[in-house]
């Protein structure tokens, strides 16, 4: 059975199976636990404008020990009084918790995760001197260091850089234990780390029409026509198998609209656009001729490639 809210107790089971409250209080016995309950002394008075809403009595001085959301811990001490929060964990320590925090500062620095460049390193000033979306505290490819390897060249050889968080995000398909078709690990194309790669499967012997697909999303940056699209693969060697090539398709969108379909892909000469570092990773490459923020990556086909493992996706902030 399904454990909905992860708190170890199923739903069946749960008195509260959309909120994790393992311990499974209920106050008043009504089989709703506190934690979801939102009359927890049953008195008919809602906990919101329960003077004493542990209290069905609401004695005297029983504001001081009023816990409104049930989770064993005071309200005058509950950094989230009215959401069921026991571990009262609180990231950017402004005594406001994590559950209840809608303007979450995890470093601390005063800008808000949402508005932070780099959300958990501090970084008051948002210095970005290459203007990928990624602040120079955080950015593992910071310009001033032309050594420094890019997932699609070098600061010096190549104006390409990857799509990467917390600009760009990425999702995959999804299927139950992988039956039809899946993409493990998509945050990874995103990431800081160039060398984790996100990798689309497909069963060998599932043919696939439309395939399954790794979308990666740049909320920041347009990317300008004409372009170059490279897609950082660890399948390199065996994309030089053309027939196995033909089972990939690129497709290129703009605010969500469909602009470009690639099919009849190549794999670039390594030196093209430089390598992380390892001669297996190869770069399948696109011309673009309409301006693009989102591309799908999608792998498919009858007994061809059946994974498909990518690094990063990387394109020029500017036209060429």
């Amino acid at each position: 059975m399904a454990d909905s809210d992860g708190d170890g107790v199923l739903n069946g089971e749960d008195n509260c199976p959309l909120v994790p409250n393992p311990e499974q209080t209920d106050l008043d016995g009504d089989g709703v636990g506190d934690a979801c309950d939102s009359d927890i002394d049953g008195d008919g008075i809602d906990n919101s404008l329960d003077d004493c809403p542990t209290d069905p009595n609401n004695s005297e001085g029983c504001e001081e020990n009023a816990d409104s959301d049930g989770d064993g811990i005071r309200d005058i001490d509950d950094n989230c009084p009215t959401v069921h929060n026991p571990d009262q964990e609180d990231s950017d320590g402004d005594g406001i918790g994590d559950a209840c925090d809608n303007n979450t500062d995890s470093d601390g620095d005063g800008i808000q995760d949402d508005q932070d460049n780099c959300p958990d390193t501090a970084n008051t000033g948002q210095e970005d001197t290459d203007g990928d979306g990624i602040g120079d505290a955080c950015d593992p490819v910071a310009d001033s260091d032309p050594e420094t390897a890019y997932a699609c060249g070098t600061a010096d050889a190549a104006p390409f850089k990857p799509f990467q968080a917390p600009g760009s995000s990425a999702i995959g398909d999804t299927s139950f234990l992988c039956l039809n078709g899946c993409v493990e690990n998509p945050e990874n194309v995103v990431d800081t780390n160039l060398f984790n790669s996100a990798s689309i499967i497909v069963p060998a012997d599932l043919g696939l029409t439309e395939g399954v697909a790794l979308t990666v999303t740049d909320s920041v940056e347009t990317y300008e026509a004409p372009n170059r699209l490279g897609v950082a693969v660890a399948n390199a060697d065996q994309l030089l198998n053309l027939s196995l090539l033909g089972s990939v398709e690129i497709t290129t969108r703009l605010d969500g609209a469909e602009k470009e379909t690639f099919s009849s892909l190549t794999l670039a000469d390594l030196d093209l656009l430089g390598m992380l570092n390892d001669e297996s990773v190869g770069y399948i490459v696109v011309d673009t001729t309409e301006a693009f923020d989102e591309v799908s990556i999608s792998l498919g086909g009858i007994n061809l490639l059946s994974q498909l493992d990518v690094n990063a996706v990387c394109a020029s902030p500017d036209a060429l």
